[in-house]
């Protein structure tokens, strides 16, 4: 270059050090124009210097950082440890960050009931009859729930209303109290004239959502049969480690300590064990950020200016672990493109296999150790990783093509010392 020597100051910072890393030894052999100090001439944008070539090799070292850490984040997500429930058609566990593996920690639980909420279901009517002419006009009912709450409930019936649009308005009446009952309007399909009655259900469970319904004006619940209960409210009820202390709960949802919460899902006539495991849920979300990662460094890895030297370290080590990894739930595209199947992640994550493939304690040829130094390679020595020839080429068909080019003299002699200025060429 004819122009005084670089001054690295005036590089923008996306192109210095760390992002993509000054070969400072050698700017002493390169003089010319910097883009900032290029950009100082006044060329139109139009005729502006096409950097993407260089700002493919940032790229590169940002996604070998971001490799890195995914593959840091997928080997402590598989070293986290939690408790799991050895049927889960029976209970479901999750574990708060304190949960203990220790004696507060419970082996077992059995449930012999689960929390329900009261239902209550009133007496069928012909839907098109007319309304009994006993309720026209203002009716009130009360609602009282065992928790001590209580609201009146008012509605009007008038005397053309019939069977059907006069539950309408009573179960409205009660949907629009927020008293914790709901209620809705049923059609009996058995029944060939269109019978309906009223049903009124709990929104909560345990026996301290109960209610009861009665009438303060009018007849309504003594003609609907509203109060008449179908379903008691009921509490959960369960036994921990094999014991005989009956425990309750007003919810499904218990917390059986040492930090674990337990939904519970169905009577059980024997213990459900509680067994000591992977965190399946951490190690799938993991896996996934991990193959978004990888597969951000496989495309950038099959651009023209890299090469093949990033694209067959990959594919040699996608290939030489394919089979291991297939069973996992773990394959790849043509592309190189890692996919997963989260089903069989999620099996082998709960059986164990998973950890055994992925954990640090693998050997340094398992598939993440040799990734992970690859990543390390990558971001600390990137210039071996790019085709230098293609990038040189690239840029200079830009500056040819700029109203810079009068002020190049730049040969093919000239290419490792100016691809310096961008990139580490250690080889």
């Amino acid at each position: 270059m004819n122009i005084n020597s670089v001054n690295t100051n005036l590089w923008p910072a996306s192109l210095r050090a760390p992002n993509i890393g000054f070969n400072n030894n050698l700017l002493s052999n390169v003089n010319g124009l910097t883009p900032k100090s290029l950009s100082l001439l006044g060329t139109p944008a139009s005729n502006s210097i096409d950097y993407s070539a260089i700002n493919q090799v940032s790229n590169l070292k940002t996604e070998a950082a971001f490799l890195k850490n995914a593959v840091n984040g997928l080997q402590s997500a598989i070293s986290k440890r939690g408790f799991v429930s050895a049927d889960n058609d029976k209970m479901t566990l999750s574990a708060n960050n304190n949960a203990r593996f220790s004696s507060f920690a419970p082996n077992s639980v059995r449930i012999e009931q689960l929390a329900g909420g009261q239902k209550n279901t009133g007496a069928f009517f012909a839907n098109n009859t007319k309304v009994d002419s006993s309720l026209v006009g203002m009716n009130q009912f009360s609602i009282n729930r065992d928790d001590g709450t209580s609201k009146v409930i008012s509605f009007d019936v008038n005397s053309n209303d019939t069977n059907k649009s006069m539950l309408n308005k009573m179960a409205d009446a009660v949907n629009r109290a927020g008293v914790g009952v709901k209620a809705s309007v049923v059609y009996d399909e058995k029944n060939e004239r269109g019978a309906i009655n009223l049903e009124a259900t709990g929104t909560g469970t345990g026996k301290e959502g109960a209610f009861s319904i009665t009438d303060v004006t009018g007849g309504a619940v003594s003609y609907t049969g509203a109060s008449a209960v179908s379903k008691e409210a009921q509490d959960a009820v369960y036994y921990i480690n094999g014991g005989n202390t009956a425990r309750i709960s007003n919810s499904n949802t218990v917390d059986i300590g040492g930090g674990i919460t337990a939904s519970f899902k169905q009577t059980s006539s024997t213990d459900v064990k509680i067994n000591r495991g992977l965190d399946a849920d951490s190690a799938v979300s993991a896996l996934r950020q991990f193959a978004d990662s990888y597969n951000r460094m496989v495309q950038l890895s099959n651009n023209s200016n890299m090469g093949v030297r990033l694209s067959n370290s990959l594919a040699s080590l996608s290939g030489s672990h394919a089979g291991g990894l297939s069973d996992l739930g773990i394959e790849f595209k043509s592309s190189g493109e890692m996919t997963i199947n989260q089903d069989k992640v999620r099996t082998a994550a709960e059986d164990g296999r998973l950890e055994s493939q992925f954990s640090r304690n693998n050997s340094n040829s398992g598939f993440m150790n040799r990734l992970s130094r690859l990543a390390d390679d990558v971001r600390l020595d990137t210039g071996k990783y790019i085709d230098r020839s293609s990038m040189f080429s690239s840029l200079m068909n830009s500056i040819k093509q700029s109203n810079y080019s009068a002020l190049f003299n730049i040969n093919n002699n000239s290419e490792n010392s100016f691809l310096g200025l961008f990139v580490n060429t250690r080889v």
